[in-house]
């Protein structure tokens, strides 16, 4: 029975990521993706996220030794494209785009798109969630758990690290609270982030 389920799931998730469209809105914040771009005038600069990421980086060799992967050297040699580099590395690593039948164009933009909306703040920001993503893809690639995961739950857990603090502002719930911004007014000041 849990095998039908995760057959199913496996199922609606390749659909999903092989109909991803960006122009379709997905953040919380924002219902018109219009909406969205112009809220990140100061955020990240969007000028060097293209779909087009390459994942031959040296540096990406030793992602899975937890002493000698530098994440700041990662973002630099990448142009700023750490974290959808990262995540098509890690998704070719745990043979997600095989195990789930995932359009490796698709996926490729659909990191490109999280990753372009992250702000230009100075923690949580896309650095930060490829150094969350990376340190989650250690753990799950020690041998006890790879072979406990199954393919979609290794694919939710790195879209979930990945994905994690997506357009966080930098600041916290308090902060929003305090000066009334707009997300508290709409979430009333409950999980406002």
């Amino acid at each position: 029975e849990v095998q039908s389920f995760s057959n199913e799931t496996s199922v609606e998730v390749t659909k999903w990521f092989n109909t991803y469209n960006p122009q379709q809105p997905f953040f919380k914040h924002f219902d018109d993706p219009n909406q969205y771009a112009a809220s990140q005038k100061d955020g990240v600069d969007k000028s060097n996220h293209n779909n087009n990421v390459e994942v031959n980086f040296p540096e990406l060799d030793n992602v899975m030794d937890w002493e000698n992967f530098d994440v700041f050297l990662l973002h630099e040699k990448t142009n700023g494209k750490s974290l959808s580099t990262l995540a098509v590395h890690l998704f070719h690593h745990f043979n997600l785009f095989k195990d789930l039948d995932l359009d490796e164009d698709k996926v490729t933009r659909f990191w490109v798109q999280i990753e372009g909306g992250y702000q230009n703040v100075p923690y949580h920001n896309s650095i930060h969630a490829a150094d969350v993503l990376r340190s989650l893809a250690y753990f799950l690639n020690i041998h006890f758990v790879k072979n406990t995961f199954t393919p979609l739950e290794i694919c939710a857990s790195l879209v979930a690290a990945g994905i994690h603090d997506h357009d966080h502002p930098g600041v916290n719930n308090a902060h929003l609270i305090r000066i009334r911004h707009e997300l508290a007014l709409r979430y009333n000041d409950k999980s406002v982030l």
